[in-house]
């Protein structure tokens, strides 16, 4: 076989190898093409969808914090504790705000019953609040302690026990830490702290287990706390009496005195009521003796 004919069944075996090869990509294609486009179609989808989706909720994070900002533009303790709690019920599913939310509303209730005034309440000029019904009630005080506990213990029944939300549930437990001793439950009170300290020797928060050993030390050495009052329910005190003004110096007194403490007897009067004048000889006084007659008169010179 010359080498010409040799090149030229190469030529042709490598043509038929390429044609089935073509062939059997085409009926690949027939098979599995339609499938196969379908699986692409989805993904593509998929990754369109699940960007949407991370847009939407970085919007919804966005939201809800700028509607927790709106309600609390002075701080949690300024801030409508109702406010405070219907954020958190229009963004539950962003648990951070939530958790704050909630955690702001029961700082705000505490800090009503430590003023003795209603959230918002505006004072006079003279301290004392425009509207007297700001003025917190025994009644209020205790509703305000229950609401306050209801905050708190939310956020610790969702924080507790879950990873990465520790501190959210030493908020919490610090919190009820407050309204018990608030209440007069010094036990349940260390209860709560106790929690917080193994909270954070378990975390490893030096922070806070520095914290909490100052706040079970002030707990032990602390009294029942006493109870607010209100200005109108403080006894009025009367004003010091003037003092009597001494005499100024140089000022005769009105009536003279020997020191002895005794009034001055009035001057003697002769019998016809009228004081001696003068040199004049009083009428008491009694007359010269009389000459004796029978003496022997003066020789003249």
């Amino acid at each position: 076989m010359s080498m010409e004919q040799r090149h030229r069944e190469i030529r042709e075996r490598a043509g038929r190898e390429e044609a089935r090869l073509n062939q059997e990509f085409i009926d690949f294609l027939k098979r599995w093409g339609t499938p196969i486009l379908m699986v692409a179609a989805a993904l593509s989808l998929g990754y369109v969808g699940l960007d949407y989706l991370k847009k939407q909720r970085a919007a919804g994070v966005d939201a809800a914090f700028t509607d927790l900002q709106g309600v609390s533009p002075g701080g949690f303790l300024a801030a409508s504790p109702d406010s405070l709690i219907n954020v958190a019920n229009s963004h539950g599913n962003v648990v951070g705000v939530s958790y704050m939310a909630r955690l702001g509303a029961g700082d705000a209730w505490l800090q009503a019953i430590r003023t003795g005034l209603r959230p918002g309440a505006v004072l006079a000029s003279d301290g004392t609040p425009e509207t007297p019904e700001d003025l917190l009630s025994d009644a209020d005080r205790s509703a305000f302690l229950d609401r306050a506990a209801e905050a708190y213990g939310s956020v610790l029944r969702e924080a507790e026990g879950r990873k990465g939300h520790e501190i959210h549930a030493i908020g919490a437990l610090y919190g009820l830490a407050a309204v018990e001793e608030a209440r007069g439950n010094k036990d349940a009170a260390r209860g709560h702290l106790n929690a917080v300290k193994a909270i954070s020797e378990r975390c490893k928060f030096d922070l806070h287990l520095m914290i909490v050993e100052q706040r079970i030390a002030a707990l032990e050495a602390s009294n029942a706390v006493p109870p607010l009052v209100s200005r109108a329910e403080l006894p009025v005190i009367a004003p010091p009496a003037e003092p009597v003004p001494s005499p100024v110096e140089g000022e005769m007194p009105s009536e003279p005195s020997d020191g002895s403490g005794a009034a001055p007897e009035p001057a003697a009067q002769d019998p016809a009521g009228q004081e001696p004048a003068g040199d004049e000889v009083p009428t008491s006084v009694p007359p010269s003796e009389p000459k004796d007659e029978s003496a022997p008169a003066a020789d003249p010179e």
